[in-house]
């Protein structure tokens, strides 16, 4: 029986792969015997070997994105998947000067989180997606957070104290992430004729060495008692990038451990 999880020899390109998420998944692919391109501004290109390419390219930069793709086609071929993971947060272990108050957060700090969460996935989904249109063939999975469909609890994050400054979670990361979620909609109708098929996981918290208070309380809100590891998400990338998943578009794969259950 032919095995329909196989990724062996597809050609697909992660973004964010040098990242906490983006290595699990590189990491995964790689052991399913896929041709991994992973897409970074922080990418070392001297850890390339036969089956895994980094580029060192800024995805908010489309001529980057096209001379990537041009490269990648004359090496190895054209690409079968792209998994859209770049992305800029504010974790509550950070010091993100955007870990304001809605009434201060800034002009510049939206449009950092716009161009890297949305601009830069709808111009990979763009430049990638449109030469897998063309081959008829081809899956793409746009990384969704929770706070892409739940606004974040405050409450989570009251301990929190950054240089006297009270941390809230801001709202632009959220706002970028619905955006990506409908951008899959859109995909997955627009290019179902063109065999591409397009669909979203929405991740819950995962567990970085995040404080011990906000540990305790985010694990009091899910139901299977625990943050997310890294490797929780990998059975779904493997679904949705393989032919098990062959009639499964526009859809949003949510793994949470019961998050939004409740």
């Amino acid at each position: 029986m032919e095995d329909i999880f196989s990724l062996k020899d597809k050609i697909i390109v992660v973004t964010g792969g040098s990242g906490n998420l983006g290595t699990e998944f590189t990491n995964t692919l790689i052991d399913c015997e896929a041709k991994v391109v992973v897409l970074d501004i922080l990418a070392d290109e001297k850890q390339s070997n036969s089956n895994l390419r980094y580029f060192k390219i800024d995805i908010t930069k489309k001529d980057q994105i096209q001379s990537c793709l041009e490269t990648l086609k004359q090496d190895w071929g054209s690409p079968f998947g792209l998994i859209n993971n770049a992305g800029l947060d504010s974790p509550p272990n950070s010091n993100a000067q955007s870990n304001v108050s809605f009434e201060n957060f800034s002009d510049s700090d939206w449009d950092n989180i716009m161009e890297v969460n949305l601009k830069g996935s709808y111009y990979c989904s763009q430049i990638i997606g449109s030469e897998m249109a063309k081959n008829n063939s081809g899956s793409i999975i746009n990384i969704n957070s929770l706070y892409g469909n739940l606004s974040p609890d405050q409450r989570l994050y009251s301990h929190i104290d950054n240089s006297g400054e009270k941390f809230f979670k801001p709202f632009a990361y959220g706002a970028s992430k619905s955006g990506l979620a409908n951008l899959t909609k859109y995909l997955a109708t627009y290019w179902a004729k063109n065999n591409v098929r397009v669909n979203t996981m929405t991740l819950g918290g995962v567990y970085n060495n995040q404080d011990k208070e906000f540990v305790k309380k985010y694990i009091h809100k899910v139901p299977m008692g625990r943050m997310a590891n890294t490797n929780d998400f990998s059975g779904a990338l493997i679904f949705l990038l393989s032919d098990s998943s062959s009639y499964v578009t526009g859809a949003d794969i949510v793994i949470d451990g019961g998050f939004s259950a409740w």
